[in-house]
């Protein structure tokens, strides 16, 4: 057994030595940490080029001018997928460190390997070499990605967006917007249903809408700028190429005028639950869902004006509710500060919030469509109404008819007194959304 004695000199001679390791860490530093590399930032005004490289595939894709917009310049050209060019390089715009540094090597467990990693290079204006060369293998936890830089086996761990953001097939990169346009540009538009008498609506001077081959047909402007605005927003879940067999007529063709720019026609074909669209100008097919057509496609009926009332919400200075088994329900608006109060029947509490939405709808209330129908057998004069009364003095009054037979949607009558005989239908569900203003 080892002595007390030699177990303190052996404590002291252990002691002694981490004091001395101790004064040689601070003598000469912590031990220097290399630091990882990192991506250049990118400057989105000055890039030019992108290049897109897997396998044997290459794809090119340019800038076009100083705008914001992108084409495929190989293997295929055309419009590119300006969006997704944008949204890929704003990704990188303030430079990419790399994360941590996994291994040397063994790149082919990565997805790293040539052949199946990919290679994104970026080029910048008047600079013959990429601010950004880098292999994209597979994805890994928290939205990061394997890479590896050219000549180099190292393997990073990196936030450069998702390797499904350059994994596309060239076809991938084209530009699935079918068409650029803006509602309010427009200044006319043409519907031909299959072999129908083609539809033309024009825009007037004034900025409202008309059918040239009707005069006196009253437009209604929000379901042209809605269907303007489905058209602008249309994109194709695929783009085919110019040889895509189509067969037979187009079930639709709808042409958009815009002043000072070629008429575009859209052919919409239709083939089981796809449907598949040719564009003036352009010479991909594009495929969208097929009850895109029948979105577009309405009849006549269709376009006529909707609107029942409107008004600006704070000119309104009372509703009535008018129930004939249980009289007026009556809401008040107070001009300073825009709230309610039930003033009949007296000390009846009032949800702010549902008087308020009852008013912003009956502001601007639109019928769901016109009813071509006597006003005698759509229930009028109805027993039930709801009467606008504004600061001015002017009432306006929206009977309640009897409900819409055989409709698959639950709908009523509705009509105005100031136009009798124009007859609307409504949805209940919408009218029972607007007597909750009177806790109804």
């Amino acid at each position: 057994m080892m002595s007390a004695v030699r177990w303190t000199l052996v404590l002291a001679g252990l002691l002694g030595g981490l004091v001395a390791v101790d004064a040689a860490l601070l003598a000469v530093g912590p031990a220097e940490v290399a630091e990882l590399p990192s991506l250049d930032p990118v400057d989105l005004s000055t890039v030019r080029r992108v290049v897109v490289t897997k396998a044997d595939q290459v794809v090119t894709l340019e800038r076009l001018g100083d705008s914001g917009n992108w084409k495929i310049t190989s293997p295929i050209e055309g419009p590119a997928d300006s969006a997704a060019v944008r949204d890929l390089v704003a990704r990188l715009r303030r430079g990419v460190p790399m994360q941590v540094r996994l291994e040397e090597g063994n790149v082919e467990t990565y997805g790293l390997k040539s052949g199946s990693a990919i290679r994104l290079q970026i080029y910048e204006d008047e600079r013959d070499d990429a601010v950004v060369d880098i292999y994209v293998g597979g994805d890994t936890v928290g939205g990061a990605s394997f890479v590896r830089f050219p000549d180099d086996d190292t393997v990073y761990r990196a936030q450069v967006g998702g390797r499904h953001r350059l994994d596309r097939a060239p076809r991938d990169w084209r530009d699935p917007s079918i068409v650029d346009l803006e509602a309010g540009a427009a200044s006319a538009l043409t519907i031909a249903i299959r072999e129908q008498e083609p539809l033309t609506l024009r825009r007037s001077e004034d900025g409202g809408w008309t059918v040239p081959s009707q005069p006196d047909f009253d437009v209604d402007v929000d379901t042209v700028k809605e269907i303007l605005t489905r058209i602008g927003g249309l994109r194709a879940g695929r783009v085919l190429p110019p040889d895509f067999p189509l067969d037979g007529e187009p079930t639709l063709r709808v042409t958009v005028e815009r002043p000072g720019l070629d008429p575009v026609t859209l052919s919409f074909f239709i083939e089981g639950e796809l449907a598949y669209v040719r564009r003036t100008g352009r010479d991909e097919v594009f495929q969208v869902a097929s009850s895109v057509p029948g979105r577009l496609a309405l009849p006549l009926a269709a376009w006529r004006n909707r609107k029942l009332v409107e008004v600006d919400r704070v000119d309104i200075a009372r509703m009535t509710f008018h129930d004939a088994r249980n009289g007026d329900y009556v809401l008040e608006q107070n001009a300073a500060d825009s709230s309610w109060k039930m003033v009949k029947p007296p000390n009846v509490d009032v949800n702010l919030r549902d008087a308020q939405q009852a008013a912003i709808r009956l502001a601007s209330l639109s019928a769901a469509g016109i009813a071509e129908i006597p006003p005698a057998d759509a229930g009028f004069p109805a027993p039930n109404w709801i009467e606008l009364e504004l600061r001015d003095g002017r009432k306006i009054r929206i009977e309640l008819g009897i409900r819409v037979a055989q409709s698959q949607e639950p709908m009523i009558f509705v009509r105005t007194l100031d136009e009798p005989d124009r007859i609307g239908v409504m949805r209940i569900g919408e009218l029972l959304e607007i007597r909750k203003g009177w806790s109804r």
